[in-house]
C-alpha cells in the first residue's frame, strides 16, 4: 500500500525520496518473479509497479520532476484507486491456504496407478481395454524434515484445462492452484507409532477428483488412519492413466437431466453409480494386494495395513456406490455418507439397507431434493438409531474444498451461508469421531455444534 501511496506521501516535498523508493519497489517485483511466478491475478498491481519504477528511474536519470504539484497529486490518487482495484484479483482468487491437521501425526502421501484388468472400461472417447484408476494415499508418519510438500493438484495444467470447460471458465482463471501447497509430505516413512494402521477409503461425487476433499484426508491421516482416495477415471475433472494419457471426465456419462429424457438419464444415471461401486470394490482387492507387499511402490504398508475390516465415506454419487458396496461387501466394518445420492441406488441395497455402524450428514439444500424420501428409506432399513445428520446454511458442494478455490463461494446463491471453515470443522470432526470409534475402538466423540439438525421433511 505504500507504494501505491507514494505520490501523496512524497512528491510535494520530497521527489528524490520518491525516487529512490522505486529501488525496493524493483527488487520486490523482481524476487516475486523469481520464487512465485507470474499471476494473472496481479496484472494491474505489476503495471503500478512498472509505472513506478519507470517514473523513479526518470527522476534519477534527469534530475528534475516534471510533474506539477497538482499533476501529482492527481497520479497519486490514480495510483491508489488503480491499486485498490488491483488487489480484488488477488483477494478474489486467492493462492488457498489449506489449514493444517488437528491430529497429533504428520501426515505423508503418495498416488498409485491400478489397472483393473477383469473390467472393460466403457467410457472416454475411445472405450476398450482394462479400466484404470488412480489413487491417492495419505499414512501418519513421524518426520517430515527435509521433504517436500505435495500439491494440491498434480497436473495442474491439465486440471485447469479440464475444470474450466466443465464450468465454463477461463483456464488461466486457476492457474493460481499451482502454488497451493499442502500439508502432506512426499516421501515420509509411515509412523511408528502403532504396529497396523486401519483403513478408510474415500470416493469422490460426479465431477470430483480424488484431492478434493484432501484436507478431511490429512485430518484422518493425523489422527492415525490410512486413507485411500479414488480418482474415477472419467467421472473425475481428470485423472492421468498410467501411460500418460490425460482422461478427463466423460460429459456423456450423466447428460444433463434436461438434454435427455428421464428414462435415459436414469439408465445412464444407474449405470455410473454401479461403476462407481465397482471401482471402489476393486480398490478393497488392492488394497489387500498392499497389505501382503504385491505393490512395491508402497512396501513400507506391507503387513501394517488392516485390509480386511475398512471404513468407507463417499460424497454425493461416491456416497451412494459406497452404500451398495457397503451393504454386500463383509470388508466394510464403517459407512459415512456426505449428502450421498442414492436415487440411482438398487433397490435391492435401499431394502436391504447398511448393517454395518453408519452416519449421513446432509447439506440443507439437499434434505429438501427427491433423493431425501430413498435415503429415509435405506436409513429405516438400516440397523442403525442414528439420525440422519443435516448441516444447517450448508450447500451440496461444501462438502468439498471448492469453497476455498475464492472468498465469493460463501454468499454466491447462499442467503445465510456456513463459512468454509466452519463447515470443514464439523467435517472433519465427525470424520475423526466416527471412525475413531468404529476402528480404532475408542471411546465416542461428544460433538456439539449448533448447526447440525435432523432436517426432516416438513411434513414429518
Amino acid at each position: 500500500m505504500l507504494f501505491a501511496v507514494w505520490p501523496l506521501l512524497l512528491s510535494l516535498r520530497f521527489p528524490l525520496l520518491r525516487a529512490l523508493v522505486s529501488a525496493p519497489l524493483a527488487g520486490v517485483f523482481a524476487a516475486h518473479f523469481v520464487v512465485e511466478g507470474w499471476r494473472w491475478q496481479m496484472a494491474p498491481l505489476y503495471a503500478i509497479a512498472l509505472w513506478i519504477i519507470g517514473r523513479g528511474i526518470r527522476r534519477l536519470a534527469t534530475g528534475n520532476d516534471p510533474s506539477s504539484r497538482a499533476r501529482s497529486l492527481l497520479l497519486g490518487l490514480g495510483v491508489s484507486a488503480a491499486f485498490l482495484v488491483g488487489i480484488s484479483g488477488p483477494v478474489l482468487l486467492p493462492v488457498v491456504e489449506l489449514r493444517a491437521p488437528m491430529g497429533g501425526l504428520s501426515v505423508g502421501s503418495t498416488s498409485l496407478h491400478l489397472v483393473d484388468k477383469a473390467r472393460v472400461e466403457q467410457y472416454g472417447p475411445t472405450p476398450g481395454g482394462s479400466r484404470e484408476l488412480t489413487i491417492q494415499v495419505w499414512y501418519p508418519t513421524d518426520s517430515v524434515a527435509g521433504l517436500e510438500r505435495m500439491k494440491w493438484v498434480e497436473d495442474t495444467d491439465d486440471f485447469t484445462a479440464a475444470i474450466s470447460t466443465y464450468f465454463s471458465v477461463p483456464s488461466f482463471s486457476l492457474d493460481h492452484l499451482i502454488y497451493s501447497e499442502t500439508n502432506s509430505y512426499i516421501g515420509a516413512d509411515l509412523s511408528d507409532l502403532r504396529s497396523s494402521y486401519p483403513v478408510v477409503i474415500y470416493s469422490h461425487g460426479w465431477g470430483g477428483f480424488r484431492t478434493i476433499a484432501l484436507t478431511q484426508a490429512e485430518r484422518l491421516a493425523s489422527e492415525g488412519f490410512v486413507v485411500v482416495s479414488i480418482d474415477h477415471t472419467y467421472f473425475s475433472l481428470s485423472t492421468t492413466l498410467s501411460d500418460g494419457t490425460k482422461a478427463p471426465i466423460d460429459a456423456t456419462a450423466l447428460p444433463l437431466f434436461d438434454t435427455v429424457s428421464e428414462e435415459v438419464f436414469a439408465e445412464r444415471a444407474i449405470t455410473m453409480i454401479d461403476t462407481f461401486a465397482a471401482d471402489i470394490s476393486f480398490v478393497l482387492d488392492e488394497v489387500e494386494r498392499i497389505a501382503v507387499g504385491e505393490y512395491p511402490e508402497l512396501a513400507f504398508l506391507s503387513n501394517r495395513i488392516e485390509a480386511n475390516s475398512v471404513g468407507i465415506y463417499g460424497h454425493s454419487t461416491g456416497g451412494g456406490a459406497a452404500v451398495e458396496v457397503c451393504s454386500a461387501d463383509p470388508r466394510c466394518a464403517a459407512y459415512l455418507g456426505l449428502d450421498p445420492w442414492v436415487e440411482p441406488v438398487d433397490d435391492e441395497f435401499i431394502e436391504a439397507g447398511i448393517h454395518v455402524p453408519s452416519m449421513i450428514l446432509r447439506s440443507e439444500a439437499w434434505s429438501e431434493k427427491t433423493n431425501d424420501p430413498r435415503l429415509q428409506d435405506l436409513w429405516a432399513a438400516s440397523s442403525t438409531d442414528g439420525p440422519l445428520l443435516c448441516i444447517k446454511g450448508s450447500t451440496h458442494r461444501d462438502f468439498m474444498l471448492l469453497s476455498h478455490i475464492s472468498p465469493l463461494a460463501d454468499y454466491v446463491r447462499r442467503p445465510a451461508p456456513l463459512q468454509a471453515e466452519r463447515m470443514d470443522r464439523i467435517i472433519e470432526d465427525h470424520l475423526a469421531g466416527f471412525f475413531s470409534e468404529h476402528l480404532l475402538d475408542l471411546p465416542p466423540a461428544n460433538l456439539e455444534f449448533e448447526e447440525l439438525a435432523t432436517c426432516l421433511p416438513e411434513d414429518e
